[in-house]
């Protein structure tokens, strides 16, 4: 009976993308049963190796002739059938291709590339000189192997950079002159591995035998009084001896030595080893009704999105662990997402300490192995939940029943290069793909969530008033014009917030400023009466570049000359915004040069969990300040911080963007909620040139519902998202020519003029 084939497709794995279709691989006898959907194969393709991912498995191929699959690269498989399914809805949502989406799935640090070496063969030298039919362009490169050895393909052809290199190469490879070898790189990632020993069975006239040999008695009796699976290192430490006594007890058989995977500490990394500070608590009436409905959800397994719109304080995060619990009792597992690495370690704390397991944490700041060992893990069952920044959403968690995507708002769940993935949108087709139910939780939605909640495709809970115990903070709005004209003050901070602030540190307790910097651009702002110059076709702010003294919408590229002269009032008052965080902490230095200033923004959190580090240090620092940008205004429980001040409500509202009041609105509600979370009532003072707009007055206001109103009306109006969708073309070229008549034609068949 002839043997059965089995084919395989496999999406290649090519830097450029281009090839982004399946190809039929056949799997070798020697293969079968080892080649699985998911496994990275080494494949042939054209004259080339290439690394590949197999998609689907099949007894037939309506290809005539394939080529063979050379290997299996471990892990085996590298990639779940979810996390194929997650990316394949991703090439074509967002228009990547279908293996750059893929990359994203691979586990840290063991993405792998090929090698390709050209060297010599020996007869190579003989036909440098000798007229054997080659052409002046074969003598040169082997020439220039003979001098230099072997090369990997690129460096060759960095040297001969001509599109007929490669016809060149395949001529001299058929002749036998020069010889390719292909090499897969070792990944960057590995699990860390050490020696333990193990006792062996022995006679007890063998171990009689051992007297008289002191030391490997002492290790013996230790290995029986104490266990084996010691690590070889500590063993020896603990009983003071050498590594040859160990090795002659191994040679007697008492005992063998093996290689172990040693797990990293990646809670212990997070502050988890501390003692928990709060125990369970009592739900508020709000809090129980969104808690029984999400649980009704995970009993059916229906997939309902739920968006959990909740004020600052109000006690998401108890709902959250609550439902986590819950798919836990069912045996399903849960994946919790957060804007922002400073949120992590809190985030774990609250859930590994309330709940008593282990949880799997992914974010950039982990190095490439200590990320391996979280997928290890995962992939082998020891972890259920999985928190992280929006790259956990390619985690191999499997059997997924609850999805919580925390500040859903936030922009950071934006992905700023291609794949350009949303890790909220991602959150729902990997919802529908489990049938989880997904939790939306925010303060602040983003319209486009509340326009679906409206309109009955999400399901809308609400937590209107803080935890029992927890006021919202007062709230007092500084206009930086009259305070100029007024009370003078340092041109960054008020009088007032000066006052507070001192006020505040002199008890003990903490404040907050805010600087926004994210996405920060420059544009001019009246310091008279407020105005600022606006694009007259898209009404958002102009970016101003000094080097040209341009005003330049950075949507439609209108352009007009910058003046000192303000357009609405006349004066000469047009002054350029932005002070970066390192001028407000020398300000605050002097100012309170007794008190410590804590800055964190992008400089300070570059090192190694060092958002961890500066916001353990802020908990722990009676009379601190901490000093930074979008990464401190969500999610951070600080008991002990009574003041808030927002430096420049301004920043973000002139943003150009169209979304720039949205996130005004949202910075400043998130901010504020900082401020009072303890037994102490919060105050938050927040400085603007532009007191009256409705962005600033409404988030002061904490009214949501208002601003949602207000908001929506004028998307409508402009044609902006939630009632449409925004693509963003980008036509690139040598040629300036080419791309402005491929930008052209492409208009003229959207049906532009």
């Amino acid at each position: 009976m002839p043997e059965v084939e089995e084919y395989a497709e496999v999406i290649v794995d090519l830097p450029s993308g281009h090839l982004d279709q399946s190809l039929t691989y056949r799997i070798p006898p020697s293969l079968k049963g080892e080649v699985k959907v998911g496994s990275m194969v080494l494949v042939p393709l054209q004259n080339r190796r290439s690394i590949g991912y197999v998609l689907e498995i099949s007894p037939s191929s309506s290809v005539p002739e394939v080529k063979e699959i050379i290997s299996i690269l471990p892990p085996n498989p590298i990639l779940r059938e979810h996390q194929i399914s997650l990316c394949r809805w991703m090439a074509e949502y967002y228009l990547s291709s279908f293996s750059r989406s893929l990359r994203l799935a691979l586990p840290p640090g063991r993405a792998r590339k090929i090698s390709e070496m050209i060297e010599l063969v020996g007869s190579g030298t003989d036909h440098i000189q000798a007229d054997g039919g080659l052409k002046e362009k074969h003598r040169q490169i082997l020439m220039h192997l003979s001098q230099m050895g072997r090369l990997t393909r690129s460096d060759l052809k960095k040297c001969f950079p001509d599109k007929s290199t490669d016809r060149y190469l395949r001529r001299l490879e058929e002749l036998g002159l020069i010889r390719r070898t292909f090499t897969v790189q070792e990944p960057r990632a590995e699990l860390l591995m050490e020696e333990a020993v193990y006792l062996q069975d022995y006679r007890l006239e063998d171990r009689a035998r051992l007297k008289g040999s002191r030391k490997q008695e002492e290790i013996l009796s230790f290995l029986e009084t104490h266990g084996d699976g010691i690590a070889v290192r500590e063993l020896l430490a603990l009983t003071g001896s050498s590594r040859s006594s160990l090795k002659r007890l191994v040679e007697k058989g008492f005992c063998h030595i093996s290689q172990v995977r040693v797990r990293r500490d990646i809670m212990g990394l997070h502050g988890v080893d501390e003692e928990w500070e709060g125990g369970k608590v009592d739900l508020t009436t709000e809090q129980a009704r969104a808690v029984e409905e999400i649980s009704a959800s995970l009993e059916k397994g229906d997939g309902q999105v739920f968006l959990l719109k909740g004020i600052t304080g109000s006690g998401k995060t108890e709902v959250y662990l609550r439902c986590a619990q819950k798919a836990l009792d069912q045996g399903r597992n849960v994946l919790i997402l957060v804007p922002e690495i400073s949120l992590t370690p809190q985030m774990i704390r609250f859930l590994s300490q309330r709940l008593g397991i282990e949880l799997g944490v992914f974010h950039s700041q982990l190095s490439p192995s200590e990320r391996y060992d979280q997928w290890v893990d995962i992939l082998n069952g020891k972890i259920k939940i999985v928190v992280g920044t929006r790259s956990a959403i390619f985690s191999p968690l499997d059997n997924l029943g609850l999805i919580v995507v925390d500040e859903e708002h936030d922009p950071s769940y934006k992905e700023s290069v291609m794949p350009r993935y949303h890790a909220r949108e991602a959150a729902v087709q990997l919802a529908k793909i489990f049938s989880a139910t997904l939790v939306l939780g925010s303060a602040t939605p983003a319209l486009e969530s509340m326009y679906k909640a409206r309109k009955g495709e999400y399901r809308l809970l609400s937590l209107s008033t803080r935890v029992p115990g927890r006021k919202l903070p007062q709230v007092s709005l500084i206009d930086l014009k009259q305070e100029k004209k007024e009370r003078g003050g340092s041109d960054l901070l008020s009088s007032t917030l000066l006052t507070e602030m001192s006020d505040c540190l002199s008890q003990g307790e903490q404040g907050i400023l805010f600087l926004n910097r994210r996405g920060f651009a420059n544009f001019l702002i009246c310091s008279r009466c407020g105005h600022v110059p606006k694009c007259r076709n898209c009404d958002i702010s102009l970016t101003f570049h000094k080097k040209d003294r341009l005003l330049v919408c950075h949507h439609c590229y209108w352009k007009e000359g910058a003046s000192d002269l303000c357009p609405a009032c006349r004066n000469i008052s047009l002054i350029l915004m932005g002070a970066g965080t390192q001028r407000v902490e020398e300000t605050l230095r002097k100012i309170f040069p007794h008190h410590r200033v804590i800055r964190m923004d992008a400089d300070t959190t570059r090192p190694k969990l060092a958002h961890f580090r500066l916001l353990e240090e802020f908990r722990q620092e009676r009379g601190a300040i901490l000093l930074g940008t979008q990464m401190i205004t969500k999610g951070l429980h600080f008991p002990n911080v009574t003041l808030v001040g927002v430096v420049s409500a301004d920043t973000a509202l002139n943003l150009p963007d169209f979304r720039a009041a949205e996130r005004t609105f949202q910075l400043l509600t998130q901010v504020s909620g900082r401020s009072g979370r303890g037994e102490k009532e919060g105050k938050v003072i927040v400085q603007s040139y532009n007191p009256t707009n409705y962005a600033v007055q409404l988030a002061v206001a904490q009214d949501y519902d208002s601003f949602y109103e207000e908001e929506v009306g004028k998307r409508d109006d402009l044609g902006y998202p939630p009632f449409s969708q925004i693509i963003n073309l980008i036509f690139l070229s040598k040629d300036k020519q080419v791309a402005e008549d491929g930008s052209t034609t492409l208009k003229k068949m959207l049906g532009g003029s």
